[in-house]
């Protein structure tokens, strides 16, 4: 999977964490 799919992983769950 490349870094980017994981970063926009990462920042999905931030917002959702919100």
């Amino acid at each position: 999977m490349p870094q980017i799919f994981i970063r926009i992983s990462l920042v999905l769950m931030l917002e959702l964490g919100q």
